[in-house]
């Protein structure tokens, strides 16, 4: 979750923030990212959801890192005090190689993504060591969601490929995920045009806290549990697509790449 999305209940999460955790742990479970032991840095951590879920399937020794540079104090307090003795979070650049990098929606937050992403990879990633990288997909659904989070672009998936190749990537792997969700969001898009809404990206104008769908989630269980299974069908053709090499379109897009 991003931090400008934060809230109280923690419990109570978004069908989506689920079934994207859950996507990205088993995709790099199933391309043996995982040396033994290995160090992660996930950089643009938020509230650490992701590297708890990913925690336990990391060989014994294994070290998650969770930098933002947001983290205030009282951030890192409360998270650090429910953690995994596996996981830690700083608000300070972290120092060493690691050997598996995570930028999970983090490059659109930056002016220069590729600047971004080449001195992390240059100073931070071990050779041989893989960055998982998935950002919003297509810029013609940039909406007011985008506005509120402080993003500069969204990417078609050969965009974000072209990043990473450019910053010593070899890519392993590419796809899109949450292919059932570009139609709402293609008609909430179309509601801003017909009510005289034009998007376009002023991550100046940000809000410290954003209302966003992530965010105030409040859906039942049950609810919950029948989205995120619907989520959980959605992206598994897209584990299949990416699998035999096809990059269908998603609501996002990513790419596992090596450095050599």
């Amino acid at each position: 979750m991003d931090l400008r999305e934060s809230r109280k209940d923690l419990e109570q999460r978004h069908p989506w923030e689920r079934a994207r955790a859950r996507f990205f742990a088993e995709l790099l479970a199933a391309r043996q990212a995982f040396p033994s032991p290995c160090r992660v840095l996930d950089i643009g951590a938020g509230d650490g959801y992701f590297a708890a879920r990913l925690a336990g399937r990391l060989p014994a020794g294994s070290q998650i890192v969770c930098f933002d540079p947001n983290y205030s104090p009282s951030h890192l307090r409360q998270l650090s005090a429910d953690a995994p003795l596996c996981i830690t979070f700083t608000a300070d650049r972290p120092q060493g190689n690691f050997d598996l990098l995570l930028l999970l929606d983090v490059i659109e937050h930056v002016p220069d993504d590729r600047a971004t992403l080449a001195e992390w990879v240059g100073a931070a990633l071990n050779a041989g060591g893989r960055a998982l990288i998935s950002v919003p997909a297509f810029m013609s659904l940039f909406t007011a969601h985008d506005l509120a989070l402080g993003h500069y672009r969204r990417y078609r998936l050969s965009q974000l490929c072209d990043v990473m190749t450019g910053c010593g990537l070899r890519l392993e792997a590419r796809g899109g995920v949450f292919h059932s969700l570009i139609l709402p969001r293609l008609l909430a898009k179309t509601k801003e045009r017909l009510q005289g809404f034009r998007a376009t990206p002023r991550p100046e104008s940000a809000a410290v806290q954003a209302e966003t769908e992530v965010g105030r989630w409040s859906g039942k269980p049950w609810v919950t549990g029948i989205v995120e299974l619907a989520l959980k069908i959605d992206n598994g053709f897209s584990r299949i697509f990416a699998a035999g090499g096809l990059s269908l379109p998603g609501l996002s897009v990513w790419a596992l790449g090596r450095k050599s």
